[in-house]
């Protein structure tokens, strides 16, 4: 396993503002399992989760159709845009 720190620009695709999908040079990675919230965070009302819509990092496990896995963090650079940060695997 590699940790390779990075610093470009990925896609994200999020559905009711949680990451469902990161694309990565060209490849599209599906969201294996949750997402977790990284950086500024407020919980939800009931107190249990980050309330996603002002989440500034995600950390994503997500794995390729051609089976191809990773563990990307993702940080946010403003307007709706992603940055990678690292990735793992």
């Amino acid at each position: 396993m590699t940790d390779t720190p990075v610093k470009e620009r990925v896609n994200m695709v999020l559905e009711q503002d949680v990451p469902v999908r990161l694309i990565w040079h060209g490849t599209p990675f599906y969201v294996d399992e949750t997402p977790i919230a990284l950086g500024r965070t407020q919980p939800t009302p009931d107190g249990s989760h980050p309330h996603p819509a002002i989440v500034t990092g995600w950390l994503l496990r997500c794995s390729s159709a051609a089976g191809e896995a990773h563990t990307f963090e993702v940080k946010s650079s403003g307007a709706a845009q992603w940055n990678l940060a690292s990735v793992q695997g």
